[in-house]
């Protein structure tokens, strides 16, 4: 029921499952993994914060501890706070120990986003209450949440159902609670493949940002936008069901992957992965994904040539050890004939696409001697989009859809 979802293996970046994955949408509290993260990477756990009045001035039906101006508190119990209760009083006054303003702190959300591929997000809160301009797309949390859980500590907290905060100069012990059903072992909801999850909640739907290991590999999940208050905890357990069901996760480890969005300005869905035996793989712009989603010879083609990043307007002729472009990409005669790629005796053939020596092997894709050489797929003398790519329907740079 989630209006936005993605899915994808942490380790290879293959695309599990994916809904609507560059709508905009607001990630609620799970932007507090972020939040987490970079208080981690730039403070001691053991350092004491102290909460200001701006940090517990909050709207009411907000979520706090709550804290008191002035009370002073160790790091790690703020942030326990946060991502056990998803306390936004200890987001804020976290925020501001890390940055020195809230401001500041949005500014190094930006930046470590940016720095993590995220293209379409903007933040604003560290805790993800509503504003316009905090936003992002499942495709961007998935790349969030894929660092923010490989950090120890973060993925601790994401996996603490209660937690005691010590005494302070304010205040008695206080016990806190996890809302987050999939980490309850008492709770329907429950799944033990479940390492570590942040849960989010707004008037525009629920949010659930997830990481599970599934026969030995881990996975990112998110789920933006469920109108249904336990529609993401249903829809994340779905999809680990299916994915458990229906994906050779062991065949992952001999596929190539391709893990960067092309066009800066357009999330897209490109080929996630190769295979000599199952072609390859790739979403469609419609919003939806699966393994059976199996592009032609000839796509396999132009995509590789946009994963070389070869500038427009190439010169055609001949390229050593690749493929000639005028009897190949883009003519009647080319693709799909025993003469050119797309043959029985071509793609998955030790002699072509897929042998350990070109495309297809996990060693080839970005090494020196495959894509982006004269000798392989991706030379600028290869392929004239303007001209290959015209029986397709034309190609449009701009926006990287043909």
């Amino acid at each position: 029921v989630s209006e936005s979802v993605f899915a994808a293996d942490v380790d290879t970046g293959m695309v599990l499952y994916a809904k609507n994955a560059d709508a905009i949408c607001y990630p609620a509290s799970t932007i507090k993994i972020l939040t987490c993260l970079l208080a981690v990477e730039n403070c001691s756990l053991d350092e004491t914060v102290t909460f200001s009045r701006r940090a517990v001035d909050l709207e009411e039906g907000y979520t706090t501890l709550p804290a008191y101006p002035g009370e002073r508190m160790p790091l790690e119990d703020c942030l326990y706070g946060m991502m056990v209760m998803s306390a936004n009083d200890c987001a804020n006054a976290v925020a501001e120990h890390v940055a020195g303003s809230i401001e500041a702190f949005a500014d190094m959300m930006n930046e470590r986003a940016a720095e993590l591929g995220c293209r379409n997000s903007h933040f604003t809160s560290p805790y993800g209450g509503w504003d316009p301009d905090h936003y992002s797309t499942a495709y961007d949390m998935y790349l969030i949440a894929r660092e923010a859980f490989s950090n120890p500590v973060v993925a601790r907290m994401a996996h603490t159902t209660e937690y005691v905060i010590g005494e302070t100069d304010l205040s008695w012990e206080r016990y806190i609670y996890s809302k987050n059903l999939l980490i309850d072992p008492q709770n329907w909801y429950y799944n033990d493949k479940v390492v570590a999850s942040k849960t989010g909640n707004l008037e525009t739907g629920r949010c659930l940002a997830t990481l599970a290991e599934i026969s030995g590999r881990k996975m990112i999940l998110v789920c933006l936008h469920s109108p249904e208050y336990l529609g993401v905890f249903d829809d994340t357990n779905r999809l680990i069901e299916y994915i458990s069901d229906n994906i050779d996760l062991d065949s992952l480890s001999s596929a190539v992957f391709f893990s960067d969005v092309i066009d800066p300005g357009k999330y897209y869905y490109k080929p996630v992965y190769w295979a000599a035996e199952n072609g390859i793989t790739k979403g469609y712009p419609d919003g939806t994904f699966g393994p059976a989603r199996i592009c032609t010879r000839r796509e396999m083609l132009i995509f590789l040539w946009r994963m070389a990043g070869q500038p427009e307007g190439g010169s055609g002729g001949d390229a050593p050890g690749a493929v000639d472009a005028t009897a190949v990409v883009g003519t009647a005669s080319a693709v799909g004939t025993a003469s050119a790629v797309g043959a029985a005796s071509a793609i998955g053939a030790a002699s072509a696409i897929g042998a350990t020596s070109t495309i297809g092997a996990t060693s080839a894709v970005g090494t020196e001697g495959a894509i982006g050489e004269s000798g392989a797929f991706g030379a600028s003398e290869i392929i004239d989009p303007a001209e290959a790519f015209s029986d397709l329907g034309g190609y449009d740079s701009s926006t990287a859809t043909y």
